[in-house]
């Protein structure tokens, strides 16, 4: 089995189009990526008119799409849980809210040869 790199992929809007999809995961999978997570989230100002709505049918449309264009370029894809950013707002109390980081260093040998 031989693993890949993955990336991350804002859909900024949800502004796609089967077109620019099927191109940039062609250019991804070319690049040598073995996958993407999709990440909705806010659009760029001046561009609303090309923007789709969070699973309205033509998101699910564009998603189902892109799932089987990777499939057939042999690309994963995976969906962040929401916009890219901590769960949290000022409804959130700070007993619930997003807090936890954890960080550690880990050395590693090489196997012999």
């Amino acid at each position: 089995m031989q693993t890949k790199p993955w990336a991350r992929w804002w859909w900024q809007g949800s502004a796609v189009d089967t077109a620019n999809l099927s191109w940039m995961l062609k250019q991804y999978q070319q690049a040598g990526l073995g996958g993407l997570e999709i990440t909705p989230i806010y659009g760029v100002k001046g561009a609303e008119n090309k923007f789709i709505n969070f699973t309205s049918p033509k998101w699910m449309e564009m998603l189902v799409f892109t799932l089987n264009k990777a499939k057939d370029l042999g690309s994963g894809i995976d969906m962040a849980q929401a916009s890219g950013w901590p769960f949290g707002g000022p409804w959130v109390s700070n007993a619930d809210a997003s807090k936890y980081f954890a960080y550690q260093t880990y050395t590693l040998k090489a196997p012999r040869p």
